[in-house]
């Protein structure tokens, strides 16, 4: 009699320490996307937080492209969800490459040392945020891999764990 209560009991049991165990190991592969796109972010802003080094040497001969770039950077700074901070990046990234070109096209500024080596140390950046980029697409895809098969599909699936996006490269 003992016996046919402990065999539906330690079935349960094992059953919720593998529910428990894969559940564990999605929020394993989420937690690599979110530190993968930290990473993004962080080398982002301090890109970005480079940009005002970059107007003050350009300010007095490109005070329009200085002032626009600027607007464009302190929006970015004040996004404050995920969403705002991504469309507030890409347009600064648009305006940063058309400040970059207003720079290429004036003989002064392009022969500038200390812009030289902004220009170089945001372009660094830039591979940088390329390579991560491409690293967190492939937790991404890993993690959303995971979470279609099964069991880690029905266990995602109770947890209301959804797939993440990839992101642009």
């Amino acid at each position: 009699m003992k016996n046919k209560i402990l065999v539906p009991i330690f079935l349960l049991g094992a059953c919720l320490l593998y529910i428990l165990s894969t559940y564990n190991s999605i929020l394993t592969l989420e937690e690599h996307v979110k530190s993968q796109h930290a990473q993004i972010e962080r080398i982002n802003q301090y890109r970005f937080d480079l940009i005002p080094k970059l107007t003050v040497l350009v300010k007095n001969q490109q005070p329009d492209s200085s002032k626009q770039l600027s607007k464009a950077r302190e929006q970015f700074v004040k996004a404050s969800s995920k969403k705002k901070k991504h469309t507030a990046a890409n347009k600064l990234e648009d305006q940063f490459l058309q400040f970059i070109a207003t720079i290429q096209n004036d003989p002064d500024l392009k022969s500038n040392p200390s812009i030289k080596t902004l220009i170089k140390e945001l372009n660094s950046h830039d591979k940088q945020v390329s390579a991560e980029k491409i690293r967190y697409n492939e937790r991404v895809i890993a993690f959303n891999k995971a979470i279609e098969k099964n069991p880690k599909a029905f266990v995602a699936k109770i947890a209301s764990i959804a797939a993440k996006k990839q992101i642009d490269s």
